[in-house]
């Protein structure tokens, strides 16, 4: 048999026999029967290039258990993507209409905003980002862009002392993770 004529399943099947954990003729019955893509990665297999469609245009199955027929089996067209959430300086964005936020903020700037807004506000400024920002800025800005001041040394010597904070955190993390490993 040549590369040319070999199928997609005659390549899967004599090379990834011990991978996958299946005696032979049950892994060359899923592959006949189209199911090995749902033993590697519960994706089922791939639908097949529609006519004239360049090779690799094929699209995988809506992977959701809701997807495929209880009677049947078979998988029904994906429905449609569901929208990403925004993160949250994208939310911040948006409540203060403009396109990004420089870093450091001006203090007070979300003083006449929902408690919403004041809650994301106080999340961002405790990133690390926003504390590095803090730390080696020599001014703050209005959500314009505009400068609202320097940084005071209290805040920068508080958004130093956070950072280090964080970093004995994540190292503590890490060495509880490395004590726990077999």
């Amino acid at each position: 048999m040549t590369a040319a004529n070999r199928s997609i399943g005659d390549v899967i099947t004599t090379t990834s026999r011990p991978k996958l954990g299946l005696k032979p003729t049950e892994r060359d019955r899923a592959v006949k029967q189209g199911l090995l893509g749902g033993l590697l990665g519960g994706l089922g297999p791939i639908a097949p290039e529609p006519a004239g469609a360049p090779i690799g245009t094929g699209t995988l199955p809506d992977p959701r258990p809701e997807a495929i027929d209880t009677a049947t089996g078979h998988q029904s067209p994906p429905g449609p993507v569901p929208e990403a959430k925004p993160t949250l300086v994208e939310q911040l964005c948006a409540d203060f209409g403009v396109d990004w936020l420089p870093y450091p903020l001006a203090i007070g700037v979300g003083q006449d905003k929902p408690r919403e807004v004041r809650q994301r506000l106080g999340l961002l400024v405790r990133r690390r980002i926003y504390l590095f920002a803090l730390a080696h800025s020599p001014s703050r800005f209005h959500p314009d862009g505009s400068i609202a001041g320097p940084v005071s040394d209290e805040h920068r010597a508080w958004a130093v002392t956070q950072l280090e904070h964080l970093a004995r955190k994540k190292a503590d993390e890490i060495a509880t993770r490395e004590k726990t490993k077999p």
